[in-house]
Protein backbone atom coordinates (compact mmCIF):
# COMPACT_ATOMS: atom_id res chain seq x y z
CA UNK A 1 0.00 0.00 0.00
CA UNK A 2 1.11 3.19 -0.76
CA UNK A 3 1.18 4.67 3.22
CA UNK A 4 3.71 2.00 3.66
CA UNK A 5 5.87 3.84 0.96
CA UNK A 6 5.09 7.36 2.87
CA UNK A 7 5.44 6.22 6.06
CA UNK A 8 8.84 4.10 5.18
CA UNK A 9 10.18 7.09 3.45
CA UNK A 10 9.43 9.85 6.46
CA UNK A 11 11.52 7.44 8.76
CA UNK A 12 14.79 6.80 6.19
CA UNK A 13 14.04 3.65 5.57
CA UNK A 14 14.08 2.38 1.40
CA UNK A 15 11.96 0.30 -0.31
CA UNK A 16 12.41 -1.41 -3.21
CA UNK A 17 9.47 -2.93 -5.31
CA UNK A 18 10.02 -6.06 -7.13
CA UNK A 19 7.13 -7.99 -9.29
CA UNK A 20 4.46 -9.84 -7.83
CA UNK A 21 5.58 -13.59 -6.10
CA UNK A 22 8.29 -14.34 -2.80
CA UNK A 23 10.73 -15.54 -5.35
CA UNK A 24 11.35 -11.92 -6.62
CA UNK A 25 11.68 -10.51 -3.12
CA UNK A 26 13.57 -13.30 -2.18
CA UNK A 27 16.00 -12.25 -5.09
CA UNK A 28 15.45 -9.10 -4.53
CA UNK A 29 16.82 -9.58 -0.67
CA UNK A 30 19.77 -11.50 -1.44
CA UNK A 31 21.12 -8.96 -3.94
CA UNK A 32 20.50 -6.03 -1.90
CA UNK A 33 21.25 -7.74 1.76
CA UNK A 34 17.85 -6.69 2.61
CA UNK A 35 16.66 -8.77 6.18
CA UNK A 36 12.88 -7.65 5.74
CA UNK A 37 10.47 -8.53 2.93
CA UNK A 38 7.39 -9.12 2.00
CA UNK A 39 3.52 -8.78 -0.01
CA UNK A 40 0.30 -7.63 0.52
CA UNK A 41 -0.76 -10.74 0.83
CA UNK A 42 1.11 -11.55 4.25
CA UNK A 43 3.62 -13.25 3.02
CA UNK A 44 6.69 -11.50 5.04
CA UNK A 45 9.96 -12.86 4.26
CA UNK A 46 12.76 -11.97 7.19
CA UNK A 47 16.32 -12.93 5.92
CA UNK A 48 18.00 -13.77 9.50
CA UNK A 49 15.42 -16.47 10.27
CA UNK A 50 13.89 -18.50 7.15
CA UNK A 51 14.08 -17.59 3.50
CA UNK A 52 9.75 -18.15 3.00
CA UNK A 53 6.80 -16.50 3.88
CA UNK A 54 6.17 -18.00 7.24
CA UNK A 55 2.75 -16.23 9.26
CA UNK A 56 4.05 -17.71 12.48
CA UNK A 57 7.05 -16.38 12.88
CA UNK A 58 5.54 -12.74 11.58
CA UNK A 59 2.94 -13.20 14.68
CA UNK A 60 5.66 -13.61 17.19
CA UNK A 61 7.42 -10.61 15.38
CA UNK A 62 4.72 -8.38 16.13
CA UNK A 63 4.43 -9.43 19.38
CA UNK A 64 7.85 -8.93 20.46
CA UNK A 65 7.23 -5.71 19.01
CA UNK A 66 4.44 -5.20 21.04
CA UNK A 67 6.10 -6.91 24.22
CA UNK A 68 9.57 -4.45 23.74
CA UNK A 69 7.92 -1.43 23.14
CA UNK A 70 5.28 -1.94 26.05
CA UNK A 71 2.66 -0.67 23.77
CA UNK A 72 -0.97 -2.14 22.26
CA UNK A 73 -1.08 -3.40 18.82
CA UNK A 74 -3.24 -0.34 18.54
CA UNK A 75 -0.72 2.02 19.88
CA UNK A 76 2.08 0.60 17.02
CA UNK A 77 0.13 1.34 14.18
CA UNK A 78 -1.53 4.33 14.85
CA UNK A 79 -0.07 6.09 11.96
CA UNK A 80 -1.22 3.84 9.73
CA UNK A 81 -3.97 4.51 7.87
CA UNK A 82 -3.97 2.90 4.48
CA UNK A 83 -4.20 4.34 0.95
CA UNK A 84 -7.53 3.73 -1.16
CA UNK A 85 -7.01 1.25 -3.46
CA UNK A 86 -8.94 0.36 -6.21
CA UNK A 87 -8.06 -2.93 -8.29
CA UNK A 88 -9.80 -4.21 -11.44
CA UNK A 89 -9.37 -7.16 -13.76
CA UNK A 90 -9.80 -6.66 -17.68
CA UNK A 91 -10.65 -10.20 -19.77
CA UNK A 92 -8.16 -10.24 -22.66
CA UNK A 93 -8.65 -13.16 -24.99
CA UNK A 94 -4.79 -12.99 -25.55
CA UNK A 95 -2.06 -11.89 -23.41
CA UNK A 96 -0.19 -9.32 -26.00
CA UNK A 97 2.93 -7.91 -24.47
CA UNK A 98 2.01 -4.45 -23.25
CA UNK A 99 5.28 -2.65 -24.69
CA UNK A 100 3.82 -3.37 -27.92
CA UNK A 101 0.49 -1.37 -27.62
CA UNK A 102 2.21 2.21 -28.01
CA UNK A 103 -1.43 3.88 -27.04
CA UNK A 104 -1.84 1.95 -23.84
CA UNK A 105 1.83 2.77 -22.88
CA UNK A 106 1.11 6.37 -23.41
CA UNK A 107 -1.67 6.06 -21.17
CA UNK A 108 0.03 4.25 -18.15
CA UNK A 109 2.82 6.92 -18.18
CA UNK A 110 0.16 9.47 -18.16
CA UNK A 111 -1.46 7.92 -15.27
CA UNK A 112 1.66 7.44 -13.08
CA UNK A 113 2.68 11.23 -13.86
CA UNK A 114 -0.21 12.23 -12.40
CA UNK A 115 0.30 9.90 -9.47
CA UNK A 116 3.94 10.83 -9.24
CA UNK A 117 4.44 11.28 -5.16
CA UNK A 118 1.16 10.53 -4.22
CA UNK A 119 -0.19 7.46 -5.28
CA UNK A 120 1.11 4.55 -7.91
CA UNK A 121 -0.76 2.36 -11.16
CA UNK A 122 0.11 -0.93 -11.41
CA UNK A 123 -0.97 -2.89 -15.27
CA UNK A 124 0.24 -6.38 -15.61
CA UNK A 125 -1.18 -9.55 -16.63
CA UNK A 126 -2.03 -12.16 -13.95
CA UNK A 127 -0.29 -15.09 -14.37
CA UNK A 128 -2.94 -17.74 -13.57
CA UNK A 129 -6.01 -16.32 -15.50
CA UNK A 130 -7.02 -14.77 -19.17
CA UNK A 131 -7.30 -11.11 -17.12
CA UNK A 132 -4.80 -8.01 -17.48
CA UNK A 133 -5.06 -6.39 -13.90
CA UNK A 134 -5.28 -2.64 -13.12
CA UNK A 135 -4.49 -1.48 -9.70
CA UNK A 136 -4.59 2.66 -8.80
CA UNK A 137 -3.91 3.77 -5.56
CA UNK A 138 -3.21 7.24 -4.49
CA UNK A 139 -4.61 9.38 -1.80
CA UNK A 140 -7.99 9.90 -2.75
CA UNK A 141 -10.22 7.31 -3.79
CA UNK A 142 -12.96 9.52 -6.14
CA UNK A 143 -9.10 10.73 -8.24
CA UNK A 144 -8.82 6.99 -8.29
CA UNK A 145 -12.13 6.53 -9.81
CA UNK A 146 -11.55 8.84 -12.23
CA UNK A 147 -8.17 7.71 -12.99
CA UNK A 148 -9.26 3.74 -13.17
CA UNK A 149 -12.21 4.93 -15.48
CA UNK A 150 -9.19 6.19 -18.28
CA UNK A 151 -7.30 3.49 -17.54
CA UNK A 152 -10.20 0.99 -18.66
CA UNK A 153 -11.10 3.29 -21.46
CA UNK A 154 -7.67 3.02 -22.75
CA UNK A 155 -7.65 -0.73 -22.49
CA UNK A 156 -10.77 -0.91 -23.97
CA UNK A 157 -9.42 0.79 -26.69
CA UNK A 158 -6.32 -0.77 -27.41
CA UNK A 159 -7.09 -4.56 -26.59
Amino acid sequence: NYSLERILSDEGIALTRVAVGDRYIFEEMQKSGAVLGGEPSGHIIYSDFRLSGDGLLTTLKVAEAVAGEHASFDDLTKDWTPSPQLLKGVRVKQKVPLENVPVLQEKISEVAQQLKGRGRLVVRYSGTEPLLRVMVESDDASYNDRLMNEMLETISRAL
